[in-house]
């Protein structure tokens, strides 16, 4: 018998039910066993007022014998407290996902959902035999405890420290307008030697700013005698603080990319495609490993027959580049009502819409520009096309070459709007699953 607890987590506790086995009936077990569901807190002591309300604390699951954790990747912060728990008293952590978990489900005949509901549902796959991939292998997802993990958090608290910082600049420059109106629009950037903006250090009082003292000193709202207010400088404060992480995490994570040589591989890869920094960095934590798109080392691609015109066709469908692309928030399902077709994406999509950022501001980016003239012509064949060498603005070599035929190709295929950019991104993103394959396998 394998105990395993189900955990389903919440911002302020988590649900959890042990199964040692999969349940004959699921739906009379859950109906059967309402009392065996816990209130769990992650902490090491209760209030009195929680323990009345039946909540159980950390000390309460190490009296119990619990042989593995499944969890669903809902949030980082909320469930990692539970994974660290976990890990240090060496217990395995699996986790199903989010889409996963919603058909299980389904597929178990609970029509509610409920966390009672999704923690059933986690403990019952561990125990599911049907629960499988092609292969006979669990469908867990696979999550890395290495320096990938670090990355992940650096780059996660760099995007949340400039997010607060935005919110705090634009407060501050409203106050600024009637505070020191000279300096409200003015362009604030980092310091790459201090890692702070010296304005908002002036502001807030931690740094002399020749530029800010002079231009305060001839400000029209001090000869009207109107003070910058203490709220305005401990924005500032704020504001420079948040910088400081932001440039300390931008530092370690430029070490930890420099000191991995098979993090080079990837980056040496992403560089052919003119990735930014961020997108290099986001689509290394959705690539890395790239040997989990593969099987034993080779692409899983399969023939399928599909009906088509009335006939029956064989068509080659790559499995493994359809995973990668899920990863980078490009899978896709058809949701159909009557004659109308709408397309709706899954997966990452933070990642999705930075690949579309880069789409819009690299790859189309002076295309219609500088081949308007091939765009027009009514006699251009596609053959011909493939004949052609295109330098693409953006992109050198061989892949900008290949990346600006498809783009004129869909260009004069009448293609408007954001299916431009989205045909255009399932193209790259297969080039660049190639290129990584011809690199790191």
């Amino acid at each position: 018998m394998v105990n395993i607890l189900g955990l389903d987590v919440g911002r302020n506790f988590a649900v959890g039910i042990i199964l040692d086995q999969f349940p004959t009936n699921i739906k009379r077990y859950f109906n059967q066993h309402r009392k065996d569901f816990m209130r769990l807190k992650p902490v090491s002591h209760l209030s009195q007022k929680l323990i009345e309300k039946g909540f159980k604390d950390f000390n309460y699951l190490e009296q119990l014998t619990i042989d593995g954790i499944v969890l669903e990747p809902t949030g980082m912060w909320y469930s990692s407290i539970w994974v660290a728990w976990a890990n240090y008293y060496l217990i395995p952590v699996y986790w199903v996902g989010h889409a996963d978990l919603s058909k299980s489900r389904g597929h178990y005949g609970f029509t509610n959902k409920s966390d009672e509901h999704d923690a059933l549902t986690l403990a019952a796959l561990f125990h599911d035999p049907t629960w499988i991939d092609d292969f006979d292998r669990k469908k867990w997802l696979t999550f890395y405890t290495s320096e990938i993990l670090t990355i992940r958090r650096l780059y996660l608290d760099i995007l949340q420290c400039e997010k607060l910082r935005t919110a705090n600049v634009n407060g501050n420059r409203q106050r600024l307008s009637l505070e020191f109106p000279e300096a409200s629009d003015q362009r604030i950037e980092i310091s790459e030697k201090k890692g702070f903006s010296p304005f908002w250090g002036w502001l807030a009082g931690n740094y002399s700013y020749t530029w800010a003292n002079r231009r305060y000193e001839e400000s029209s709202a001090k000869r009207l005698g109107i003070p910058i207010s203490n709220l305005s400088k401990l924005k500032a404060k704020h504001i420079t603080d948040l910088e400081l992480i932001i440039t300390h995490n931008l530092s370690e994570l430029k070490e930890q990319l420099n000191n991995n040589q098979e993090f080079q591989d990837y980056l040496k890869v992403f560089k052919l495609f003119n990735f930014g920094f961020d997108n290099c960095i986001l689509l290394l934590i959705q690539c890395y490993p790239f040997n989990k798109f593969l099987i034993d080392g080779k692409q899983w691609i399969e023939w399928i027959e599909h009906e088509k015109d009335g006939k029956w066709k064989r068509r080659k469908v790559n499995h493994s580049l359809r995973q990668f692309q899920a990863y980078l928030g490009l899978a896709y399902s058809y949701e159909q009502s009557g004659d109308k077709n709408k397309k709706k994406f899954h997966g990452s999509s933070m990642c999705r819409a930075k690949l579309f950022m880069w789409v819009t501001s690299v790859a189309l980016k002076g295309f219609k520009t500088n081949y308007q003239d091939l765009i027009d012509d009514p006699k251009l064949t596609n053959d011909e096309i493939d004949e052609f060498t295109i330098e693409h603005p953006n992109i050198k070599g061989e892949l900008g070459n290949m990346i600006a035929k498809k783009t004129l190709k869909i260009y004069r295929a009448g293609v408007r709007g954001n299916d431009i950019q989205t045909r255009l991104l399932f193209y790259v993103t297969r080039l660049l699953f190639q290129e990584l394959l011809k690199e790191i396998s």
